[in-house]
């Protein structure tokens, strides 16, 4: 990671015009829920205090241009734990925020242990469109296995959901389908607790598994998650793949055994304009938790705020850069963590074509052809197999954060030429195929 000035930062974000997502983050939790990646630092007064009345202050006006640029779409406000905040600290918050008030979308993650109506009422006042209800389950005793705070009443946090919608707050509530080594309670509190949020309107369910156990418990979410549609017809299930956000009532189609974690299934009330409501992917970074018309697009991320914790904050300037803020409550550091200009084009297509000879040896006949493309990488981990093995091992929820710019090979054999010749080729190609399969993202397969 190289080193950067603030000034270069900030003249980093005078080379886009496209639009801009803004991720507020809260450093501090209650407790430090063991499944958690997104962990703050446990919640002391006088820490606290500097970092809302100073360090993020100080960080806002050091945005001040780029808050009051119209390429801001949006805020998150996430965590750690946001709700923390008090009425009156939310406003001084919101106020110094350029525009904020005028901003379509805004978002705040809600831990059901810590708010009220008030804090409500204050999202309300500067047009919030959602809350993330951060429910995970109703079940008590499952929610002290996994060190995660238990609300004093069920009845308030529902009460609160209903609230929250009457305002007009749209409700988000993820929850999860918890391996406590009892299947049939587990299938029963996951249904209980779906069951709950919907008899209470969430406008909102999202669900996954804890653990990626190499697709151990798909069936069994799939199976419960087709049961409750089946008995709630008012909740739709919409689309998790990409294009993200299309289509309701699409076939349920839960995890590739390829990938390290599940994709999250998405059911949303048909009451619901899909558009205004967000995608959220729990398995990426905060940072891509935003309504659907924001995340089909392509758009940047400014991430505001850090403190010595167990996340970064990152930002992206389009697929060009990646950098993340290292804040102490004083002064952040910034670190690039990705730079195309490092990924040359030609120098991935050089090293394909280098490890194709030496594997097959000569040139590829005519009439076969390469096409070539790249992607951005930010989700999958792309370690050793040891390094997979020891995430298993050690249960982390969240392979490390690595970015990369990936060759996409496309490969096309034509109908008609010189049969023998090709078909010769294809077969050596088809032999290959573990071996180069590993080391490169390709569009299609030779067979």
């Amino acid at each position: 990671m190289d080193k950067v000035s603030g000034q270069e930062i900030l003249d980093l974000w005078k080379t886009t015009q496209q639009s801009t997502g803004v991720y507020i983050h809260s450093a501090f939790c209650k407790e430090q829920c063991t499944y958690c990646t997104f962990k703050g630092m446990i919640f002391n007064k006088h820490e606290w205090k500097k970092y809302y009345e100073e360090y993020l202050p100080k960080m806002i006006e050091f945005y001040g241009d780029i808050l009051s640029s119209p390429q801001i779409d949006g805020y998150f406000f996430g965590g750690g734990t946001p709700s923390l905040m008090s009425p009156s600290e939310m406003r001084n918050l919101f106020d110094l925020i350029p525009n904020f008030k005028s901003q379509k979308n805004k978002v705040m993650e809600i831990h059901v242990c810590d708010w009220n109506k008030e804090q409500l009422d204050v999202l309300k006042e500067y047009n919030f469109n959602i809350v993330i209800v951060c429910v995970q389950t109703f079940d008590r005793d499952a929610l002290k296995k996994y060190k995660r705070r238990v609300p004093k009443s069920t009845d308030v946090v529902c009460e609160h959901i209903r609230y929250a919608n009457s305002i007009g707050i749209k409700t988000n509530s993820d929850i999860l389908y918890l391996d406590t080594g009892n299947t049939a309670k587990d299938i029963n509190r996951l249904m209980v607790d779906m069951q709950l949020l919907a008899d209470n309107e969430i406008s909102e369910i999202t669900i996954q598994t804890l653990y990626d156990e190499e697709g151990k418990f798909d069936n069994i979410v799939t199976a419960t998650t087709e049961l409750f549609l089946n008995k709630n017809p008012e909740y739709a299930m919409y689309n998790t793949f990409v294009p993200m956000g299309e289509e309701v009532d699409i076939p349920i189609v839960y995890k590739t055994k390829s990938s390290m974690r599940c994709v999250t299934l998405r059911m949303i009330r048909r009451d619901v304009d899909p558009i205004e409501i967000f995608h959220w992917l729990p398995m990426l970074d905060e940072m891509v938790k935003w309504p659907a018309d924001v995340s089909t697009r392509l758009s940047n991320t400014l991430g505001i705020g850090s403190y010595s914790n167990y996340k970064d904050t990152f930002s992206t300037i389009e697929d060009r850069i990646e950098y993340k803020e290292i804040g102490n409550l004083n002064y952040p550091e910034f670190y690039i963590t990705y730079n195309k200009l490092d990924y040359n084009m030609k120098d991935l297509i050089a090293s394909f074509y280098e490890e194709l000879d030496n594997l097959i040896g000569g040139e590829a006949p005519d009439g076969v052809v390469f096409n070539f493309s790249t992607v951005v990488d930010t989700m999958n981990f792309v370690g050793p197999k040891e390094d997979r093995k020891n995430l298993k091992e050690s249960k982390v929820l969240y392979a490390p954060k690595r970015i990369s710019r990936e060759l996409v090979i496309g490969m096309f054999f034509p109908e008609r030429g010189d049969n023998y010749v090709q078909s010769a080729y294809r077969k050596k190609l088809e032999t290959i195929w573990p071996t180069i399969s590993k080391h490169w993202k390709f569009a299609n397969r030779p067979i």
